[in-house]
């Protein structure tokens, strides 16, 4: 008996010894696997991806997210949850998720939408090491400076996208129009060739008032300028400045020559009376015949965009050559939030939107033969019985996707699109000062005050609705008093600290 016993605790001791190796082998087996299976509940990583898109969420989101995730679990071994936000709702809503514990993993930042405070208030994460070991396809694709502009003290917070990388001054307007009264866009190269332009259209007809805003409530030296804005406007570069010596625009002679430009044209009619009033969109002034055109940043393919948008065709001229300046490169990025529940993964998922075309064109256009075909020019256009008011998906902004240079090209523009992008970055002037950012922590109280100024003269004076020669003085003095030498004297502090370590 004592023998039978003895044996069967034998047997017991020796099962349990095995049952603990195999858990352990299954243990290594899931740690070896890259931390990709949660050990709780065995589900893949989930990254929550965030952007912003105009317009309401495409109705087969889901049905392309199934199609993105089909990518991911192949290629990175995670899934994606897209996360579409109405552009003006995006900013606000960005605040909410970053300022609470909401996971996000990755989403679109701006220049124009407090990168900056973000960045310098910890809610972005640092992204060289994640860059060095999970980006190299973004190293390879980016141009190296312009990779490096979103560096807030030496750190790398963002990740620009691939796509025009530069602007230049231009005017666009209604092809029917310059048709109609033959003008000539090619002898249109400067301020004084487009106030022709405007007069032939007032002259000629009636009803059309020629200039509308760029867009309410935006200054026209947000898309006129001669100069590197440094982020705010309060204290810029000139263009063809020989140091970096930061000066007040609004005190220089060429302000004060643009807005006595605007006035002019506005007591003659030239530009839409109620252009800081108005609440008509961009379209509805244009299709409705009561305005003609604006100013606009020139780019390859801005025909083909603006044309789409404002629902009539379209022509464009520049009124200058292409500069880079840090906007054009913070404009649009990716950037990983403080509360991401996997860095390291949404740093690959980012690297894929560089080097894969599937994918960029899934996010961008949808499923093929379902949201797009290709048309005999191999250009991408809507499916037989498809149009702008029924297609389920059809983001259409090449912009956003990591390298928008995979993205198809779009019936109405150019064939050679991207090859006419690739030249126009080349070719345009760098900034001196591409790559610096200006952090206004130092001046945050002079910077809401000179903002509150800025808001009640800039606009008004920059669309001839105020008399330069009565409220330019004004403007000046107020900006004096809400402490701009101060904010000017910071920003020049940090632009020569900036200048030796580069």
């Amino acid at each position: 008996m004592r023998r039978k016993l003895s044996m069967y605790i034998i047997f017991v001791a020796l099962f349990l010894f095995l049952a603990a190796c195999s858990n352990s082998t299954s243990t290594t087996e899931q740690q070896e696997g890259g931390g990709d299976v949660n050990e709780s509940n065995g589900e893949m990583t989930e990254l929550n991806v965030a952007f912003y898109i105009t317009g309401e969420p495409p109705r087969d989101m889901k049905l392309v997210e199934e199609k993105v995730n089909e990518l991911t679990k192949e290629k990175i071994n995670a899934t994606v949850k897209l996360m579409p936000i109405a552009l003006g709702d995006y900013t606000q809503q960005m605040n909410l998720i970053l300022s609470g514990n909401e996971q996000l993993d990755l989403a679109v930042t701006s220049g124009r939408m407090g990168f900056t405070g973000r960045a310098t208030r910890g809610q972005l994460l640092e992204l060289d090491d994640l860059l060095e070991e999970f980006g190299q396809d973004i190293k390879n694709v980016m141009d190296e400076e312009i990779l490096n502009a979103p560096r807030l003290n030496g750190k790398l917070f963002g990740i620009p996208t691939n796509r025009d990388l530069a602007g230049s001054v231009g005017f666009n307007m209604r092809t029917d129009l310059v048709e109609k009264h033959n003008i000539d866009l090619e002898s249109v190269k400067t301020m004084g060739d487009l106030e022709e332009v405007l007069r032939t259209i007032k002259e000629n007809e009636p009803g059309v008032e020629p200039l509308l805003p760029f867009n309410v409530a935006v200054p026209h030296t947000n898309v006129v300028s001669w100069f590197d804005n440094l982020g705010d406007f309060f204290g810029v570069l000139p263009n063809d400045s020989d140091n970096l010596e930061v000066v007040n625009l609004y005190e220089t002679d060429e302000y004060k020559e643009f807005v006595s430009t605007m006035r002019r044209w506005y007591t003659e009619g030239l530009i839409l009376s109620d252009i800081t009033t108005t609440t008509e969109s961009r379209s509805a002034l244009l299709t409705g015949n009561k305005s003609f055109g604006w100013f606009g940043p020139q780019k390859p393919g801005v025909e083909g965009q603006e044309s789409r948008g404002a629902g009539v065709s379209i022509s464009s001229v520049s009124l200058g050559e292409p500069i880079s300046y840090t906007h054009h490169a913070t404009g649009v990025m990716w950037s990983i939030p403080r509360n991401s529940g996997d860095p390291e993964k949404a740093m690959q998922f980012l690297n894929l939107m560089y080097v894969d075309e599937e994918l960029v064109n899934l996010l961008n256009w949808g499923i093929e033969g379902e949201h797009y075909v290709f048309n005999n020019d191999n250009l991408v256009t809507y499916p037989e019985g498809v149009d702008g008011s029924n297609n389920g998906y059809r983001i259409a902004m090449s912009y956003l996707w990591g390298d928008s240079f995979l993205t198809y090209i779009a019936e109405g523009d150019e064939p050679t699109l991207w090859e006419d992008t690739r030249t126009f970055n080349e070719n345009a002037t760098k900034s001196k000062a591409l790559g610096f950012i200006f952090d206004p922590t130092p001046v945050s109280s002079e910077l809401t005050a000179l903002d509150n100024v800025k808001n009640e003269y800039a606009i008004a004076l920059e669309t001839g609705v105020m008399d330069p020669e009565t409220h330019l003085p004004e403007f000046i003095q107020r900006l004096k008093d809400a402490g701009i030498d101060k904010y000017i004297e910071e920003k020049q502090r940090q632009l020569d600290e900036w200048a030796k370590n580069n």
